[in-house]
């Protein structure tokens, strides 16, 4: 299959996932799907099938349903920072927060988005929180620049240009991202608040700003003491954590085929034949 749409279009998103789906298909040929989560840098719907809003892919109010149910197995969408924290969850109700930022290349990205991505993944007494209408942990600033919301933090996009060749930008945005993750330990009391993606990068720049910011504080005190844990490794978190989150639906179900039908992610016609059977 070839991509062929334009960056930053609903037809090209939606070629997207039938492109993955199709490379995960042919690798288990002789292998039953059973189901499947796809992460996406994006809000996602309550319905786990409409992307509200993404930044990165430039697509807003898609409804990607017609693409995953007309498979015969369950699959849904899922924020990416939701699935990352979902790895982590380490008895029923535990609560913490997973943050995740990421450097994306520009020519990966839809014109006029911004090349650093930010969000958060709140998990709640052992399940994802994503708020009131799904839009809990996204860091996006929401001021408008000619209709559209393309800003991380207080961060414009030339500010985030060359921010990796540029210390100053660097540490500017770093001091405000380590604010509001303070802010929100402060206002949710969670276990811990997991750095992740490419936070692992800068963990010592990190660390040196909550220094200056906490002057008795040690090294030692930041990376033990404080409300983070620094990932040193977290490429794969994503993807475990959307595994973890497919599996524990999959077997958490009552067992009954009756519940089974009735949820949103079983609605494949085929899906359903083979329930009933």
């Amino acid at each position: 299959m070839i991509i062929t749409a334009k960056r930053g279009s609903d037809e090209r998103f939606l070629q997207c996932i039938n492109y993955v789906l199709s490379l995960i298909e042919t690798k288990c040929a002789n292998t039953k799907l059973y189901g499947g989560c796809i992460s996406v840098a994006a809000i996602i719907g309550e319905d786990e099938r409409t992307i509200i809003k993404s930044l990165t892919h430039g697509i807003s109010n898609l409804d990607v349903g017609d693409c995953l149910f007309k498979r015969d197995y369950a699959i849904f969408i899922e924020n990416d920072a939701n699935c990352a924290a979902y790895r982590y969850i380490k008895y029923k109700n535990d609560s913490f927060v997973y943050s995740l930022a990421r450097l994306y290349d520009a020519d990966s990205i839809c014109e006029d988005a911004p090349q650093l991505g930010v969000g958060i993944g709140i998990i709640a007494h052992g399940k994802i929180n994503k708020g009131w209408n799904s839009k809990s942990g996204e860091f996006s600033n929401f001021m408008y620049q000619e209709g559209k919301q393309n800003r991380q933090l207080e961060c414009s996009n030339e500010q985030l240009q060359n921010m990796v060749e540029d210390p100053s930008k660097l540490h500017s945005f770093l001091d405000n991202y380590l604010d509001k993750l303070l802010f929100t330990n402060a206002l949710l009391n969670p276990r811990t608040i997991y750095l992740g993606g490419d936070n692992r990068i800068w963990k010592y720049t990190m660390i040196e700003i909550l220094m200056k910011d906490f002057h008795k504080a040690s090294r030692d005190d930041v990376e033990k003491n404080m409300c983070f844990t620094f990932l040193s490794e977290s490429e794969l978190d994503i993807a475990i954590g959307a595994s973890y989150y497919m599996l524990d639906f999959l077997f958490e179900l009552p067992q009954t085929n009756q519940s089974m039908l009735s949820n949103h992610r079983f609605e494949s016609p085929l899906f359903k034949e083979i329930l009933k059977k």
